[in-house]
C-alpha cells in the first residue's frame, strides 16, 4: 500500500472512533485488518469513503 492509500487508512480510521453505531475500538486492529485486506486486493477504500460523506449528510455524486 502506498502513502496515499495509507493517509486515507488513517482519515478513515480517525474518522470512524467516532462513529454513532460502531465506533472503532481498537484503531491499530483496523489498520491490521484494512492492511490485510489490501495485500488481498479486497480493500476498498471508496466505499468507506462514500459512507463517511453519506454520514455526514452530503450529497454523493
Amino acid at each position: 500500500m502506498g502513502d496515499f492509500a495509507a493517509a486515507l487508512c488513517v482519515l478513515i480510521i480517525d474518522n470512524n472512533v467516532a462513529h454513532p453505531d460502531t465506533p472503532i475500538q481498537s484503531p491499530g486492529g483496523v489498520l491490521r485488518a484494512m492492511t490485510a485486506r489490501h495485500q488481498a486486493g479486497q480493500l476498498r477504500l471508496n466505499q468507506s469513503l462514500v459512507a463517511i460523506r453519506k454520514r455526514k449528510g452530503k450529497q454523493v455524486e
